[in-house]
């Protein structure tokens, strides 16, 4: 198997309840968890398998981040106020480590600035090869 890009998750953490946000995430995203622990809630939501971008073999990365960036850009006032109030906004951007001997994964000025401007990071998770 080549390394390639996988997916793209949007990590979550907040002191307080953040439902409406989740909710309206869901309307465009695919919300892979929604939880409460010891007193924080943590929500992990990655681009909706109804999306275009998704299960496209060419799909990217920035790709990914502009799906996810674009529903905060339409939150509600309600909504927006709960993902200002998240002590964590991360973008967790996967690769599938395979036999390839280098992978690169750039990200043009602008996708950095809408990262930025919304509040978030960036954390790379690289997973290793699949057993076969």
């Amino acid at each position: 198997m080549t390394t390639r890009y996988a997916n793209t998750d949007l990590d979550l953490v907040a002191g307080s309840e953040i439902d409406q946000l989740v909710r309206e995430f869901a309307t465009k995203c695919h919300v892979l968890s929604y939880v409460e622990r010891e007193g924080n809630w943590y929500a992990t939501i990655e681009a909706s398998p109804d999306a275009s971008i998704v299960g496209r073999a060419d799909r990217s990365a920035e790709e990914h981040l502009r799906h996810l960036l674009s529903v905060v850009d339409g939150l509600s006032p309600d909504a927006l106020g709960q993902w200002k109030a998240c002590s964590r906004r991360d973008l967790n951007v996967g690769i599938e480590c395979g036999d390839t001997w280098a992978f690169a994964l750039s990200f043009d000025p602008e996708i950095i600035g809408m990262v930025a401007r919304r509040g978030c990071s960036i954390t790379m998770t690289i997973y290793p090869p699949k057993a076969e």
